[in-house]
């Protein structure tokens, strides 16, 4: 597997990854076996093929998406990935920002502080970039999420509304 580590090696984010044997790498979408693994993750977060997953990852990436994955660091195989965060990096109205898209945690690993060690390497990669601020939307019924998300410092502090658009 390769890619760069997230967060230089001696950052508090970093040692509390490896106080629970966790390396967190950013994705190089080239490395199909990390490609693969996220594809996975993302899969098992949204319900959709890991084939449609990977597709997406790879489409994303080209329009800036980026991916942080998490890895046990005694098996950086390919099947071994137990975590993982989507995000953007955007200059908006609202000033500089990161974007949090997609944070997934193998349910073999979750409420072991995985969630949190990736929060922890973004609001690093925030604040090396110059984001003012981390957004994210998580569903309204989405209770689970929004507790854990809470329980990180993020507070509700808008409202998102869509609509569908209809195509022929």
């Amino acid at each position: 597997m390769s890619g760069a580590s997230s967060s230089p090696p001696d950052s508090p984010a970093c040692r509390d990854a490896r106080s629970l044997g966790i390396e967190v790498f950013e994705l190089v979408v080239t490395d199909t076996q990390a490609l693969r693994a996220a594809g996975g993750l993302l899969s098992e977060l949204r319900g959709t093929s890991e084939k449609a997953a990977t597709t997406f990852l790879r489409e994303a990436s080209r329009e800036g998406y980026h991916v942080l994955l998490g890895w046990p660091a005694h098996d950086l195989g390919p099947q071994a990935a137990v975590g993982m965060a989507g995000f953007r990096v955007l200059t908006t109205s609202r000033g500089k920002l990161l974007l949090l898209e997609d944070l997934v945690v193998s349910g073999s690993h979750r409420g072991r502080g995985l969630g949190s060690v990736l929060i922890a390497h973004l609001r690093e990669l925030a604040q090396r970039t110059a984001c003012a601020r981390i957004e994210l939307d998580t569903g309204v019924t989405n209770k689970r999420a929004q507790h854990f998300y809470a329980g990180e410092g993020f507070a509700s502090v808008a409202v998102h509304m869509a609509t569908g658009i209809g195509h022929a």
